[in-house]
């Protein structure tokens, strides 16, 4: 019945913005120039801050002039929308393969996690753009979009905490949705401490102290066949 009821709730709180994941939700693609221009906005934010980054800089940063920028991305908002896209389309593909595994649980998280941190890896300047509060004050119509993101990537996780729950093979005390938040909560902290310590943690060390914390916290079954 706790199940049942968590369902309910997250279908109203999250509907609209799921659907589109179930369906098959799409990202904007990009020309191999716009990510050049967009990697560039990237490294500007994360070096020397949101207020250095503009049309003009991004321009210099590539060695091209504004019109060329311009082109491709008609303003500072549109590229930002842009890098936020951009990030959406390498870390998707995680949530979707979570809420689609069906195989051990614990096995399954813990590919989540570390695919993840890998793409962060991958891409370090992202952590400071989507952990920056400046940015989303700064531009209120970014915090739209921001919102579409998160609470798609919410609804997934939620999704994948039910599945569990109805199977038994997590704790049913805590609603799925709050699972689907500490998950995010957790992961944006540990992505903050990696960043600001400037390589003195290991991104490695963080992405298994999550991994075990979060697997006990939320009691997952290593075996699917432990389920009753």
């Amino acid at each position: 019945m706790v199940v049942q009821s968590v369902r309910t709730r997250r279908v109203t709180l999250f509907s609209s913005s799921f659907e589109p994941l179930r369906k098959g939700y799409q990202v904007n693609t990009f020309t191999d120039r716009q990510k050049d221009f967009l990697r560039a906005a990237i490294e500007i934010v994360s070096k020397e801050g949101f207020s250095r980054l503009t049309i003009r800089n991004v321009a210099a940063a590539v060695g091209v002039t504004e019109p060329a920028v311009y082109r491709h991305f008609p303003n500072k908002l549109a590229l930002l929308t842009a890098m936020l896209d951009d990030l959406q389309s390498s870390i998707l593909p995680h949530f979707r393969r979570l809420r689609e595994s069906s195989d051990n649980p614990m096995e399954s998280f813990t590919d989540f996690i570390h695919g993840l941190f890998e793409e962060f890896k991958l891409r370090p300047a992202y952590a400071p753009f989507i952990f920056s509060e400046e940015i989303f004050h700064n531009e209120p119509q970014l915090r739209g979009k921001l919102q579409q993101v998160l609470s798609g990537n919410i609804a997934v996780l939620t999704d994948s905490f039910e599945s569990l729950q109805h199977d038994k093979n997590c704790r049913t005390d805590i609603e799925a949705q709050q699972m689907a938040l500490v998950t995010l909560a957790s992961i944006r902290l540990a992505m903050s401490r990696w960043h600001i310590s400037d390589g003195r943690i290991r991104l490695k060390d963080l992405t298994e102290q999550l991994i075990v914390s979060l697997g006990t916290l939320f009691e997952l079954k290593t075996d699917e066949k432990s389920s009753p």
